[in-house]
């Protein structure tokens, strides 16, 4: 029997200057699962394209985090005592979707989709809430929702190019 082994990565982030502990998401299919378009012609990811998939989902949003502590940077004067912190998005605090297809020049992407665990709790405490068992079962296709700020974010990685567009969310909190 196999046995999952849980590895915590430390990720450096100088906007923050704080160290930002995220789990590893592609060994633990509790947190994310595979959406196949079309169950004919399955479009496979090997465990290597994987973890380029992660490293480009933690990269987009370290960007995403950045980008929104400059714009609160400039809008708010750095001489006040307290320090406006921008939206910031956590990787731990969401389940995801991974949708490989292919695009119309033939390139292997995958869209992700990521959903707050906010919408998936199904009791337990504030600290340590207990999560519905069939959210896969349940995820929310953020397009069809008119709103939902930081609780639907997105991102389309090309594998056939090695990179990623913008983290996008659905609408603004």
């Amino acid at each position: 029997m196999k046995r999952l082994f849980i590895i915590f990565l430390f990720f450096n982030s100088s906007v923050f200057s704080q160290q930002i502990e995220y789990l590893r998401i592609y060994n633990d299919t509790s947190l994310y699962f595979i959406h196949q378009i079309d169950s004919l012609n399955p479009v496979t990811l090997s465990p290597v394209e994987l973890v380029e998939i992660e490293e480009h989902l933690v990269r987009a949003i370290n960007e995403f985090n950045r980008s929104q502590q400059r714009y609160a940077d400039s809008v708010n004067p750095k001489n006040k005592k307290r320090r406006y912190l921008g939206n910031r998005i956590d990787i731990n605090q969401y389940f995801f979707q991974i949708v490989p297809t292919y695009n119309k020049q033939h390139q292997k992407q995958v869209r992700i989709s990521g959903d707050s665990k906010g919408y998936f709790i199904a009791g337990g405490t504030k600290k340590r809430p207990v999560f519905d068992k069939n959210w896969k079962k349940k995820f929310i296709d953020g397009d069809l929702v008119a709103d939902g700020g930081a609780g639907f974010i997105y991102l389309i990685v090309n594998l056939t190019l090695k990179d990623h567009d913008d983290l996008t969310m659905n609408g603004s909190d």
